[in-house]
């Protein structure tokens, strides 16, 4: 999970969320307890899965958000509902950013197979075809044609 509440109305909401002592509503920034706060706020949230703690945080201003998976990350109805992702010859990758206003969003490649530009590359860096072949008999590197 994320919390970001910095501010003291976020705090006093994540407070009032998971039941924190009356001491960390008032002095959290009182850096002497920040380590026992810590504490005290990991116990708190360890006695959680991560599906209660959504169901806690719902429609709450504690600037909190769950860590997805990149599954649940593509699934999830906020990135669904922005086209976050988008699908390139099967293969499901972040949608290109940023996008502007009446600006056509730009079109993602299918990604290169692993290997596909190795000689470009170590021909840009400066290596000659002759070590490039010498790299590639050798094993050092790879190509996939």
């Amino acid at each position: 999970m994320s919390i970001g509440a910095i501010e003291n109305q976020f705090w006093t909401e994540l407070c009032d969320v998971l039941e924190l002592p009356d001491a960390m509503r008032h002095d959290h920034l009182d850096s002497k307890r920040w380590d026992e706060y810590r504490i005290i706020l990991e116990n708190r949230v360890a006695e959680y899965d991560r599906a209660e703690l959504d169901a806690l945080f719902d429609g709450r201003n504690t600037c909190y958000a769950p860590v997805l998976t990149i599954s649940e990350a593509v699934e999830h109805p906020h990135n669904r509902a922005r086209n976050t992702f988008v699908t390139v010859d099967g293969v499901v990758q972040p949608a290109p950013a940023p996008r502007f206003d009446g600006r056509p969003p730009t079109s993602p490649r299918p990604r290169r197979a692993p290997g596909a530009d190795t000689v470009e590359v170590l021909g840009e860096t400066g290596f000659s075809p002759t070590e490039i072949e010498s790299l590639l008999a050798d094993g050092v590197v790879d190509s996939t044609p």
